[in-house]
């Protein structure tokens, strides 16, 4: 939703935006950027009237093998054309395993996981509860769930170099809290967490803060969060103001990218930028790929054994089935192999901890 927001304008208004005329659009927009379209896909189910169906079923057959088809899975389930137990027992084989696709198309380097696609399985609702569907390769293993801490944000605090925006990442330091007083001055937004005025506006500071890491501006910002423009506007205005070791670093990644058309990360990543897109692709794809590298980096020094415990990845985050008798010791190798920092040229070093949750009899138990 919020790519649909952000990227082709969708809707965010009334119980079915998909349904909406600018909702179709947007949607036929976002499948044609994947390759899904009436040149390729000439069968395309049409209503009585000639117009192309949009159903869930519709979705799930015509982005199957391209890579649009975790999208299609999400809009599915999002129609609510297709439940995740469906999904689950769609994506299971007759070895009581998944086996799913797992690609590397995505621009910044992420994976892709699909069949079934793990991001509709969300931290909140019924994607939550249903997480536990998923279980230990053996009886007497469990669940560990390890996810690098805020990840995206050290990545655009490493690349800037802005050491005023790394004092969040102190001991004790509360980021959100942080961009609050930023964005609307300590004396109105306070230092007690436990103050509702304080927690108000801490709570509002959590959806627009990463946004503006990656240069979005006010319009954006109020489409994807649902705040008012003006709200937006004093929030965007105002971290320009506290941070601008970041705006700076914003400023160099966009002209690299209008130069060169394309921007490269540290570890010599080749991401080509779309034209027109600088603005906020090109500081995007930088962050993201950053995070992606450090998962990677973690997972290439897995020995054997320890890789095929990893079951999942989901962005920033591993999943593993480990022996329950000592997962304990299991959990303080993982982390130490995940653990990293960053330390660019022209940027900072920044520490990447991970956590992990509890150890669990399912995937939902683990979450943290």
């Amino acid at each position: 939703m919020a790519m649909l927001v952000e990227k082709y304008d969708f809707p965010t208004e009334g119980k079915s935006p998909w349904a909406s005329a600018k909702g179709k659009e947007a949607i036929f927009k976002a499948l044609k950027d994947a390759g899904v379209d009436e040149g390729s896909r000439p069968n395309w189910p049409r209503t009585p009237t000639g117009a192309r169906q949009l159903g869930g079923e519709v979705l799930l057959e015509l982005t199957k093998g391209s890579p649009a088809e975790e999208f299609g899975e999400a809009l599915a389930l999002l129609k609510g054309q297709r439940s995740l137990a469906e999904l689950a027992l769609k994506s299971t084989y007759s070895d009581e395993m998944v086996h799913p696709e797992i690609t590397m198309l995505q621009r910044s380097g992420r994976w892709s996981t699909t069949e079934p696609g793990l991001t509709v399985w969300t931290s909140r609702g019924d994607g939550a509860v249903e997480k536990a569907y998923f279980i230990p390769d053996e009886e007497d293993q469990v669940f560990i769930e390890i996810d690098l801490s805020n990840a995206d944000a050290r990545a655009v605090a490493a690349l800037s170099g802005d050491t005023k925006y790394a004092e969040r990442f102190e001991p004790g330091a509360d980021g959100h809290l942080i961009n609050a007083w930023a964005a609307w001055g300590k004396d109105v937004v306070g230092t007690d967490k436990k103050n509702p005025v304080t927690a108000a506006y801490r709570q509002k500071a959590k959806a627009p803060g990463h946004g503006w890491g990656y240069k979005m501006g006010a319009k954006k910002m109020a489409m994807t969060t649902g705040l008012p423009f003006q709200e937006c506007k004093t929030f965007v205005d105002n971290m320009n103001k506290a941070f601008r070791g970041v705006v700076a670093w914003q400023k160099r990644s966009t002209e690299f990218a209008l130069l060169h058309g394309y921007v490269m990360n540290p570890w010599g990543r080749k991401m080509w930028v779309e034209k027109g897109r600088e603005w906020t692709q090109a500081p995007a794809l930088l962050g993201q790929s950053a995070t992606r590298e450090i998962i990677c980096d973690a997972l290439l020094a897995l020995p054997y054994r320890a890789l095929r415990t990893c079951k999942m990845q989901i962005h920033d985050a591993l999943v593993f089935s480990v022996p329950r008798a000592n997962w304990e010791e299991w959990r303080d190798y993982l982390l130490a192999k995940i653990e990293s920092y960053m330390n660019p040229e022209g940027g900072q070093h920044i520490d990447f901890p991970a956590g992990c949750g509890p150890a669990g009899e399912n995937w939902h138990l683990a979450s943290h």
